[in-house]
């Protein structure tokens, strides 16, 4: 069997003087007109989290996930990812905690992380009193019936497979378009799949001689950025902030979960094996997989009758 191609990597060649900065996150970005009235975001990645961010996105779109497009990408020598603007012209993006702050002016929206607020029934009711809608755009047909609240739900499932500890409040937003409101894509998927474990732990646990210092329990200790409630001393687990979604939206989460069911084996290590050999030690690519394979199996356990 032949091996797919790589994933394509994008050469960014754009003046300073017509580069945009983007303030917003602790890494270095800029925006750029990539077609007329057009913009693309190029962000330098810390080590490991560019492929880390593409592979995100593609399963993403392999769920039925409103996402942004990412691509892999290099800038005067620095590697990074692109990503095209998803919003129109008119179109205007509020982050989770200006969202949150909106309706409950004692939010903490000024700071980053361990905002104990941040909170999935405080996000499910900004979503719900908003009225926000899902995107009317994904890589699967949206069920007419889903509203943003359940799109959201297919987001923390996400974050449940790849590990993703950074949905902080920052990293969702609702897209004003005229007079209705829309559940942003999902973006920014690049702390996720181990990307930052040190290559000594890794082998260490996926020999798995030690019972507490194996992958499965490094997956199963991955952090939301949510928190179960507001007095919590810690953030939720990934896997346990899509578990309550199965009392809270039920129907949404069996939605997401039969759509995962429908991903097979053969497409989870296709993604894996397109990520260019010089950018994914064959080590990181192998702690992945094993990630996903536990999470997936995981996820599937908590409501084996969601068949497609």
């Amino acid at each position: 069997m032949t091996s797919p191609p790589p994933f394509p990597v994008q050469c960014i060649d754009v003046p300073r003087e017509k580069r945009r900065d983007e303030q917003l996150g602790s890494k270095a970005k800029f925006w750029f007109e990539s077609a007329k009235d057009h913009w693309s975001l190029f962000k330098e990645g810390r080590e490991n989290e560019d492929w880390a961010e593409k592979v995100g996105s593609e399963f993403a779109r392999l769920l039925g996930l409103p996402c942004a497009e990412v691509d892999l990408a290099v800038c005067e020598g620095r590697r990074g990812i692109v990503s095209p603007s998803f919003l129109s012209k008119e179109d205007e993006l509020i982050h989770g905690n200006q969202v949150l702050l909106s309706l409950d002016p004692s939010y903490p929206s000024g700071e980053g992380y361990h905002v104990h607020h941040h909170t999935l029934d405080a996000v499910f009711n900004a979503l719900e009193e908003l009225r926000v809608g899902a995107w009317p755009a994904a890589a699967l047909p949206l069920p007419s019936e889903l509203d943003g609240r359940d799109v959201f739900v297919g987001y923390l499932l996400l974050d449940a497979l790849i590990g993703n500890s950074d949905r902080h409040h920052e990293n969702w937003g609702v897209v004003k378009r005229a007079d209705v409101r829309l559940l942003s894509p999902t973006y920014d998927h690049g702390s996720s799949l181990g990307r930052n474990e040190p290559e000594r732990k890794m082998e260490e646990r996926l020999r798995g001689n030690d019972r507490r210092f194996t992958v499965d329990v490094y997956a199963s200790r991955c952090r939301s950025a949510l928190y179960e409630t507001s007095d919590a001393s810690h953030p939720m687990s990934t896997r346990r902030a899509f578990e309550l979604t199965l009392t809270r939206r039920p129907a949404a989460a069996r939605h997401w979960l039969s759509n995962l069911r429908a991903v097979d084996d053969a497409s989870v290590s296709g993604i894996l094996d397109c990520i260019p050999e010089e950018r994914c030690s064959p080590l990181h690519r192998r702690f992945a997989r094993r990630i996903l394979e536990l999470n997936r199996h995981y996820l599937l356990a908590l409501a084996p009758e969601a068949h497609v």
